[in-house]
């Protein structure tokens, strides 16, 4: 079985072997010219393996006929029938005012009221404005409403709403536009407040909306539908108001090529040539399927060299891959070499923690023995009665107590009784004080009485309100003057008797 320091070296080695096998074969391979689209080959160049290449036309053929079937974008602007219907009423205005003018200028005042000029006057008089009005024309029916006083509001309403209702429909330039070879049924109108607003393709597939292509009409046709709906007489009004109307919707070729890059990104055509099949043939124009394949041809020679070359490799490899064995059991040795160190280490440490555990054990010993003779040596108090009164005496520790075997709980129980004692014993010295100041104040019994009941009470009072390390030597106080108070009343008794 192989180490994996054995497989390392090996494949280190082949990589290397390989390595220089395709550099060599790139040396080797023929010397094809890097041509470039439009130069003319200078020699006929044969591919000596069997090629598959990406046919750039036909790549782009097929993405060409993929994008068809998208639905293509279309700016609507809404503003365009606002406009149109603005410039026309302000060209009727100004035809108007300047015919005013010109029947002023030619007949002396503007206004001549109903029947007030005749039919032959009115005509020349338009037919001199006309010849140097390149605004709304001036029909004769126009001419004398206006020179009668009326403003012709109600006729330019009507010629409004006409051009209202014929640019409210979805009007596209005329002709074949860029985008007719699309063969989707639907369209995506986005409404825009102008042509040249930028816009990103998220937006415009948020606000866009699909309408039926078939019902988009070309600007010629609107144009002349237009025109059909006056009577004959008004033939100069309707050119005038078709001149007027403008495309509101137009082809988007930049978002209708985002929308489709999804769908045709990933397409690709590949063309395919035998092994001996012509690739260029001398003085022929490069072209990029012929530039493509000679690409594939020079990366296809270079692959067939290296491949005979890495046939042969195996009688090169052999002595590279002896020294490789070798270095790996030198390897292995080394490691097993480190093992055995690592594992003599440990066990040297447990080994001492060990030692140390049991040092550890042995101070502690030695420690909890020398706690307990100092806590052995230590006086003890006792209550002796002499004469009907208790005294306190100073009492030696009785033979020592081994502590050696004792269990934890017994030389728990041993440490708080003698933090009791030396509790008590404190007490018991401030008692003896407060006793001793009584007698040399020479007090009576009953007030000595009245003082050891008031001290119970002083301290009762501190032990509700001390903490819990001075609790124990209050009560041991309590317990003391309490033990007084009954020898006083036991006294006081006698002595009545």
């Amino acid at each position: 079985m192989t180490t994996p320091a054995q497989r390392l070296g090996s494949l280190l080695c082949l990589s290397l072997l390989l390595g220089g096998s395709f550099r060599l074969a790139a040396a080797q391979a023929p010397a094809i010219p890097d041509y470039q689209i439009g130069d003319s080959a200078t020699g006929t160049v044969k591919t000596p393996v069997r090629i598959r290449f990406v046919d750039p036309a036909a790549t782009e053929a097929e993405r060409e006929a993929k994008a068809r079937e998208v639905h293509p974008f279309f700016r609507y602007v809404s503003g365009v029938s606002n406009s149109v219907e603005s410039a026309f009423r302000n060209a009727y205005n100004q035809s108007r005012a300047g015919f005013l003018q010109s029947c002023e200028k030619s007949l002396g005042k503007a206004a001549f009221g109903r029947g007030g000029l005749d039919d032959e006057t009115l005509a020349k008089v338009r037919s001199s404005f006309q010849r140097s009005n390149n605004g709304f024309p001036v029909t004769l029916d126009l001419a004398r409403l206006w020179t009668s006083g009326d403003d012709g509001m109600a006729q330019q309403n009507r010629w409004a709403e006409t051009l209202r209702q014929a640019t409210s429909r979805v009007i596209r330039p005329s002709g074949t536009w860029s985008g007719s070879s699309i063969t989707a049924k639907e369209v995506r109108l986005l409404p825009v407040a102008a042509f040249d607003e930028t816009i990103s393709l998220y937006d415009a597939e948020r606000k866009c909306r699909m309408f039926r292509r078939s019902t988009m009409v070309p600007l010629n046709r609107a144009r002349q539908e237009l025109e059909d709906t006056f009577a004959p007489t008004e033939r100069e009004v309707a050119k005038f108001l078709s001149a007027l109307v403008e495309p509101n919707c137009d082809f988007d070729h930049d978002l209708t090529r985002q929308s489709a890059f999804p769908m045709t990104n990933d397409l690709w055509a590949y063309s395919q040539l035998d092994a001996g099949e012509t690739v260029v043939e001398a003085g022929q124009t490069i072209d990029a399927r012929t530039k493509a394949a000679l690409d594939e041809v020079r990366r296809g020679s270079a692959l067939t060299i290296a491949s005979s070359q890495v046939a042969q490799a195996p009688a090169e490899v052999a002595p590279v891959r002896n020294d490789a064995a070798e270095a790996s059991g030198a390897t292995a040795r080394m490691n097993a070499e480190l093992e055995r160190v690592r594992a003599e280490g440990v066990a040297k440490q447990q080994q001492i923690i060990r030692w140390a555990g049991i040092a550890f054990c042995l101070l502690g010993v030695a420690a909890i023995g020398l706690w307990w003779k100092v806590i052995k040596r230590r006086p003890r108090m006792s209550m002796v009665r002499r004469s009907g009164e208790a005294t306190l005496v100073r009492r030696e520790p009785s033979q020592p107590i081994a502590t050696t075997s004792m269990p934890y709980a017994m030389r728990r129980m041993l440490h708080e009784r003698g933090s009791l004692l030396a509790c008590q014993e404190q007490a018991e010295s401030e008692i003896q004080r407060f006793e001793q100041g009584l007698l040399e104040l020479h007090t009576p019994l009953n007030e000595r009485l009245k003082a050891y009941e008031q001290r119970i009470v002083d301290l009762e009072r501190q032990l509700a309100s001390r903490t819990e390390e001075n609790r124990e030597l209050i009560r041991a106080a309590i317990d003391t003057t309490r033990r007084k108070l009954a020898v006083e009343r036991e006294a006081r008794s006698i002595r009545v008797n």
